[in-house]
């Protein structure tokens, strides 16, 4: 496909269904057949080699040859391309999905409409010729932020396989560890640290990546994305594995509202604090720990969150995989009783213990005639200021008790 001088080139067939109205796009797709609504494509069966073109920087002239009849046009070759059904050249800024190139100087309407129209014959031959015009008007580049597997490799998504290979390099939070993975996906992209992440610098296509699971959690990795953002240049997620959601999921509690807490303080005064202070949060806590922590952390939620339900996932998504559910006093007694406390721990601690109903605030006296008001529908607005003038306690407390009781009538 590449040709002298660092040209590319291609061949595509027409169809009887091109018709090259679109004023913003032009496209030419593997597919062999389209119908009357693809009015950007102008090309069917092309034969592209997509991992040559990744390797397009900068500007570019593209050339349609059908026959006698030409046009030529340029564009700005977009960072964000990888393997794909058809080649997208867009004459807007936009650079994600499928965009193959942007800043296009012209649309499918631009073209020469005898050469558009010479493709409406199945038989017409579209040679498209690449050229890299050199210059400093590229993109920005890319950050691709990619979740690895949490245990089981074979949770890597093809998305996030196929941005690996793609990408000018990947920055890693162990490269020890992330080269383990490339090299049995026979990944050969070059690999630095978060902490040598300068050498990096003029790669336009970067990956950044965590030991496990998704950058940024838990990781220095959002750092490097705040960067990336303040400097202007785009940030693509390529979403996979997260041990908090596959924590989440396994627990069985009450999970529709959530904080992620992560790592808590390792002394244990600074930890018992933290956990104060999430205590009245009336959600599932989400928290990591280690197996030289999880015993005591336990028994520090033992003590300041006795009643809150607990799921205890350990080693998720490998092959010991297992979840322990109970009270943390439950939870604290099957692990005790082992000889040894091994793997990584997502703990869940689940809402609080909905309220007892409040007893009556109210006279006997009053009772009745309370009942028989909230049976009228007399205003709880009107009930709870009538109240608060009589008896004290404020407005917000007659308020809160009297939709409870109205609550409990149904």
């Amino acid at each position: 496909m590449e040709g002298e001088h660092g040209r590319f080139q291609f061949r595509c067939r027409g169809h009887e269904n091109i018709r090259g109205v679109h004023r913003k796009s032009i496209e030419l797709t593997r597919a062999k057949e389209i119908t009357q609504r693809a009015t950007c494509i102008l090309g069917v069966d092309a034969d592209f080699d997509a991992d040559a073109l990744k390797r397009l920087r900068g500007r570019m002239r593209i050339e349609l040859r059908v026959g006698e009849l030409v046009d030529t046009f340029t564009a700005v070759a977009s960072p964000f391309f990888q393997d794909a059904e058809g080649l997208v050249l867009r004459k807007s800024d936009q650079q994600q999905g499928r965009t193959f190139a942007f800043r296009s100087s012209k649309g499918a309407l631009d073209l020469d409409r005898k050469l558009v129209a010479a493709l409406a014959d199945p038989a017409a031959e579209l040679v498209v010729t690449i050229e890299p015009l050199g210059g400093d008007e590229t993109s920005t580049g890319v950050l691709f932020v990619v979740s690895m597997p949490i245990g089981n490799e074979g949770d890597l998504s093809t998305r996030a396989a196929r941005t690996l290979a793609a990408v000018d390099v990947i920055a890693a939070e162990d490269t020890r560890v992330t080269r383990s993975v490339l090299d049995r996906l026979g990944v050969r992209t070059p690999l630095v640290s978060y902490h040598d992440f300068n050498e990096a610098e003029r790669a336009e296509r970067i990956a950044l990546v965590s030991d496990a699971g998704t950058p940024g959690c838990s990781d220095p990795g959002y750092r490097l994305v705040a960067e990336a953002v303040k400097a202007g240049i785009p940030v693509s997620p390529v979403p996979g594995p997260s041990a908090v959601l596959a924590a989440l999921v396994g627990s069985g509690l009450a999970w529709d509202r959530f904080a992620f807490v992560g790592f808590l303080s390792r002394k244990r005064a600074a930890r018992k604090a933290e956990l104060l202070e999430l205590a009245p949060l009336a959600m599932a806590l989400v928290i990591y720990e280690s197996p030289h922590r999880i015993l005591e952390t336990l028994e520090d939620l033992q003590e300041l969150m006795p009643d809150r339900p607990l799921s205890v996932g350990r080693e998720l998504t490998k092959a010991h995989e297992e979840f322990l559910r109970g009270t943390p006093a439950e939870v604290l007694e099957a692990l005790t009783e082992r000889d040894e406390v091994l793997g990584e721990f997502v703990v869940v601690i689940g809402p609080p213990p909905a309220e007892a109903p409040r007893e009556s605030a109210l006279s006997p006296e009053l009772e009745p005639f309370v009942e028989r008001l909230l049976a009228a529908d007399v205003s709880i607005q009107t009930l709870s200021r009538a109240l608060a003038d009589q008896l004290g306690q404020g407005r917000k407390h007659w308020y809160q008790y009297l939709l409870e009781r109205r609550q409990a009538k149904g």
